[in-house]
């Protein structure tokens, strides 16, 4: 049982990270694989879309952000 601040990744926030990965990395069917698990079928070329959007835009944050210079592991792991 996870309480309301719980910083654990669940399984849809899992499958979210993943596709927009994949969607950022260009594999377009892939994602829409992953999309299928999410969205019906005819929304899937608009979420794989804004998929690789999102992705892409996290990617460019991540090159902007200085390394942490506390990027220890979390004290609880599940």
């Amino acid at each position: 049982c996870h309480d309301p601040g719980c910083r654990c990744v669940g399984a849809d926030e899992a499958v979210i990270a993943n596709l927009l990965a994949v969607a950022a990395s260009g594999a377009r069917e892939d994602a829409m694989l992953i999309a299928s698990l999410l969205v019906p079928g005819d929304r899937l070329l608009v979420a794989v879309h804004h998929a690789e959007t999102a992705g892409l835009a996290i990617l460019r944050i991540g090159r902007r952000l200085p390394a942490s210079p506390d990027s220890r592991q979390p004290e609880t792991l599940h």
